[in-house]
């Protein structure tokens, strides 16, 4: 990819992902809705290794209103270490020292990398809806049994790819 250093920058991907739950009739709440889907729902926060098929980090579940941003300053910005960034949407413009996007005045090259890691990001996040149980509206109001369901999608997912399914290379 000619002089661009994105070997040596850039280490993963990031993005939230959403998924349809039932509105708890006991605690309704504005904090659960996704404007994804206009309803409620859960967030969940996912950092892929871009050099290789591999979850690097899971966080979540929280409200689905919360913002992506949001949620990557308390959790894994705190972990990207100095001198390295990862790749996202515009959904994470308030970290632009640690997270890039597409921006104005990016070369055709960069553009082309963000394009390409973060098609594979979202392959992975159509993998985990292939799963019916994430698919569909979560019918349990309990956090912990979608954060189960969400985790053992993610470790099979992970099993996967380290057993002939992996990511698409980025070069």
């Amino acid at each position: 990819m000619g002089d661009f250093k994105y070997d040596t920058i850039f280490i993963l991907t990031v993005d939230g992902v959403h998924f349809r739950t039932h509105e708890s009739r006991m605690k309704p709440s504005s904090k659960k809705y996704s404007h994804k889907f206009s309803g409620p729902g859960l967030l969940y926060e996912i950092g892929i290794a871009i050099h290789e098929s591999r979850v690097v980090s899971i966080q979540g579940p929280f409200d689905a209103s919360r913002s992506d941003i949001t949620t990557f300053q308390n959790s894994l910005m705190k972990e990207i270490p100095k001198g390295k960034r990862g790749c996202g949407n515009s959904g994470y413009v308030g970290a632009p020292d640690k997270v890039s996007f597409h921006r104005e005045g990016h070369s055709k090259e960069m553009r082309r990398f963000i394009n390409r890691v973060r098609a594979r990001h979202e392959n992975f996040n159509a993998r985990i809806k292939n799963f019916r149980i994430l698919a569909e509206c979560f019918r349990s109001n309990k956090k912990e049994s979608h954060k189960l369901a969400f985790e053992a999608a993610c470790v099979l997912i992970q099993y996967d790819m380290e057993n002939g399914r992996p990511l698409m290379a980025i070069v």
